[in-house]
């Protein structure tokens, strides 16, 4: 009989206690089990799952909640781009501003205006915002409308106005009380119970714009078509004759332009030209022999300047002072011939003048100018009337707007040129001209 390894009667009493101990913890697992299993503690099964889904949801509405609005901001026909600019920039503050560029180009392509009720009804929808806010703001208004519009239909909410200065600025207060206003808007269409705090809470964080917030230059035009009478009158040397007409139908041409290099500033660039001509003039030539005759004939004028306009003050109503340097022109001509022959006066000029804007939608003007006359025609020379001269003139303005774009102006013009080249001879020619025109601005 073999006898077992000493190592051997060592190893079997150990593996006889691993054994035991084994069993043991086993028996208390199953056991911890059981008492878990009897308190009512289950593992969650795949149907309790819909909880853990429930959570996420909620989890993203809190995040949504939390994203900035988006904002469409627009201005109405006439407002300046820098103020529609400026007001973007204000709102920024307020929620997301979505460019504006695509729902412009949207609404030209169909043909509508982009601020209408047609164009939001069918447009609004695709831009995916909650607001749209619509300034209107025409250029010499001290006034600017806020309209606050429902993102989808653009259902009005709110009207406002607020006070803006000469280069369309708005001020402290009214900056504040405009980004209260939207984001009381915001709120009431997002989250209507919390929109009396938040409308409380934005009004003492607004950020007034800033003087370099409405950089920027602005350009103007005007054009002016007018109509009224004219009268002429040329005396000259005995080989040259008369001319004396009768009060005639007149017409006027006025293209002009303003270019403010920082917006709203008090010193602007101007340029003008300007254009009378007469229109069925008729002339009555008396002869030496004392015969006369009757012949059709044309009187005009033509200034073209550049020059400098300042405003005396930040008011759209201070006095505006004027200097400009131009070139004109005058002419006389007859479709038959006639013992007074066609001839043309010109030269350089210089103009000063004021203008006066008052009750908002008035103004007057008083001008004047003073003419080197350079130009004298050949045939006035050859007769004696003299190589050179000078020429004065002025004249009186009344405007009166009849809405922000248009507006009637009554202008008065007298204009006297001396032609001389020292002697005894010479020439004098006047001009006078009453026009009553529609002046288009923008």
């Amino acid at each position: 009989m073999k006898r077992l390894a000493p190592c051997a009667l060592h190893v079997a009493p150990l593996l006889a206690l691993l054994l035991a101990l084994g069993l043991f913890a086993q028996t208390a697992q199953t056991a911890r089990a059981q008492d878990d299993g009897d308190a009512g503690d289950e593992v969650p099964s795949v149907e309790d799952s819909g909880t853990v889904d429930d959570a996420d949801a909620t989890a993203e509405e809190d995040a949504a909640s939390w994203a900035q609005p988006r904002l469409l901001v627009l201005g109405e026909r006439g407002t300046p781009a820098y103020v529609v600019r400026a007001l973007r920039q204000l709102l920024a503050s307020a929620g997301e501003i979505v460019p504006a560029d695509a729902y412009v180009s949207a609404a030209r392509e169909a043909g509508l205006a982009a601020v209408s009720v047609e164009a939001f009804e069918r447009l609004l929808g695709a831009q995916d915002v909650v607001l749209v806010v619509v300034i209107s703001a025409p250029r010499r208004t001290r006034l600017a409308r806020v309209s606050y519009r429902e993102g989808r239909s653009g259902l009005v909410l709110l009207n406002e106005r607020h006070p803006i200065d000469a280069g369309g600025r708005l001020d402290e207060t009214a900056s504040r009380t405009v980004l209260a206003e939207t984001r009381l808007a915001v709120a009431a269409l997002t989250r209507p119970g919390e929109g009396r705090a938040l409308a409380q809470e934005s009004a003492g964080d607004a950020e007034p714009l800033a003087e370099d917030d409405l950089t920027g230059t602005r350009v103007r035009f005007a054009l002016g078509v007018g109509a009224g009478i004219g009268t002429r009158s040329f005396d000259g040397p005995p080989a040259v004759g008369r001319l004396a007409t009768d009060p005639y139908p007149a017409v006027m041409l006025m293209l002009g332009i303003g270019v403010e290099p920082d917006a709203g500033a008090q010193l602007s660039i101007t340029g003008r030209i300007r254009y009378f001509t007469s229109a069925g003039l008729r002339t009555t030539d008396v002869r030496l022999d004392g015969t006369s005759r009757v012949t059709a004939s044309r009187t005009q004028s033509i200034a073209i300047d550049l020059g400098l306009g300042y405003r005396l003050g930040k008011s759209l109503e201070a006095v505006t002072l004027e200097a400009a340097l131009g070139f004109s022109s005058r002419a006389f001509s007859s479709n038959a011939l006639v013992s007074l022959p066609d001839y043309g006066l010109g030269g350089p000029y210089a103009r000063i003048g004021a203008s006066l804007p008052f009750a908002k939608r008035f103004s007057i003007a008083v001008g004047a100018d003073l003419q080197w006359l350079a130009a004298v025609a050949d045939v006035l020379q050859g007769l004696g009337a003299g190589a050179g001269g000078l020429a004065f003139g002025f004249e009186a303005r009344f405007s009166a707007s009849l809405i922000d774009e248009l507006a009637l102006e009554a202008t008065y013009r007298e204009a006297h040129a001396m032609v001389s080249d020292g002697s005894a001879g010479g020439a004098t020619d006047v001009e006078r001209w009453v026009v009553l025109a529609a002046v288009y601005r923008r």
